[in-house]
């Protein structure tokens, strides 16, 4: 990567404004590099890189980005201007994380995913690759967005959930973090409690088998009426059709 290329990246900037690091990357003389790093990069204005920072081959790190000790950027990725990158995390090849976008420590972005302005991914999130999450989107702790998934503008998705592969949702989808695990939709027809996903007639037809050994009482009768809220929310039918055979019974 030459100057040229740098300078054409920021034509605000002079050629003797930038450091050509020993890795062969470049950094504006504002920006902070942490020691024992590796920069192949371009690393802009007043931007802090920790230490022990991965940053790969034609990375592009804009204006004042924060980029925690340990973390990893791999290759032509690129993370616009007031971006905050968590200690430990890992943003993989070709992901674009967006202006004043925050990503939590140890948070895993896939390669070629998109992060929208100003979003908020949890801690230890894993965003799958060529996943969307879309501007203020806020996606919880140790959530799961599977590849090719979409999360529209200013949608939540709530710790520990997970949303299915190729899954869009474009308004919240449930979620009720619950006395034992949380609950939540991870498509249109799939329920998620806990790790456990199924889709709501499954989950109509075996809860009482599936709780019998692992919830007792009144909270057996909480995750029933979450399981009902849900169908009445997304499958009515399958409440109706429970209604007819307890009838029929």
């Amino acid at each position: 990567m030459t100057i040229d290329t740098v300078l054409g990246y920021y034509p605000h900037t002079t050629g003797s404004e930038w450091h050509r690091g020993p890795d062969g990357g470049w950094s504006h003389r504002t920006a902070k590099i942490g020691n024992d790093g590796r920069n192949m990069g371009i690393v802009g204005p007043y931007a802090d890189i920790g230490d022990d920072v991965r940053i790969g081959d034609d990375v592009r790190i804009g204006d004042d980005v924060r980029i925690g000790d340990h973390a990893t950027v791999g290759r032509l990725a690129k993370i616009d201007e007031h971006a905050k990158i968590g200690e430990g995390a890992k943003i993989h090849v070709y992901a674009w994380i967006g202006d004043y976008a925050w990503i939590g420590e140890h948070a895993n972005i896939g390669e070629h995913a998109k992060i929208g302005e100003r979003a908020k991914i949890g801690e230890r999130a894993m965003i799958h690759g060529y996943a969307r999450i879309g501007d203020h989107a806020w996606i919880g702790e140790h959530a799961w967005i599977g590849d090719f998934a979409e999360i529209g503008d200013d949608v939540r998705i709530g710790c520990e959930a997970a949303v299915d592969i190729g899954e869009v949702f474009n308004s919240n989808p449930l979620y009720i973090a619950g006395s034992e695990w949380p609950v939540y939709m991870s498509s249109l027809t799939n329920l998620g409690i806990g790790c456990e996903i199924h889709p709501l007639a499954w989950w109509v037809q075996n809860a009482d088998a599936f709780f019998k050994d692992r919830l007792i009482g009144f909270t057996a009768a909480e995750y029933d009426a979450y399981i009902k809220l849900a169908c009445k929310l997304y499958a009515p039918h399958l409440l109706e059709a429970e209604g007819r055979l307890k009838e029929g019974a």
